[in-house]
């Protein structure tokens, strides 16, 4: 059965598996600000995901991640549907998120969940990235 629940500081390590370039103090202001929601299974640690603001606005994915293994076992969805619901009880009305133009699994799941495509930002040297919208009511 999964759990989903925030992330707090004492949880540092489990996120160097993912990605060891997340600095002590980035990690503390998303932990103390909510930003940080983990997935687990039992004692397995499945994936998180990590939210901000664009433009200050309006609540933002920069990560989602689903460790191979426990891909496509629901536990993406079950991230953003926890987070989805902790946006709907702050007030939020839209939400946003952007994906690799060539993770057609992100898309699809996306997609599933009532995200449109609502642009590309198109750097030079990296895939295109999807920008995609939901909005709430």
């Amino acid at each position: 059965m999964q759990n989903i629940r925030y992330a707090n500081f004492d949880d540092y390590e489990l996120i160097l598996r993912i990605d060891d370039s997340i600095s002590k103090n980035r990690w503390k202001t998303w932990t103390d600000n909510k930003q940080a929601i983990f997935a687990f299974d039992d004692n397995d640690f499945l994936g998180w995901l990590q939210y901000n603001y664009f433009i200050e606005k309006w609540p933002f994915v920069n990560r989602l991640y689903v460790f191979e293994k426990f891909q496509n076992k629901g536990a993406g969805t079950a991230l953003m549907k926890f987070w989805e619901r902790e946006m709907i009880s702050k007030g939020e009305n839209r939400l946003m998120l952007s994906t690799e133009s060539d993770n057609i699994g992100a898309q699809r799941l996306y997609s599933r969940l009532g995200y449109k495509c609502v642009g590309e930002l198109n750097l030079r040297e990296e895939n295109t990235e999807l920008i995609m919208l939901k909005d709430l009511l």
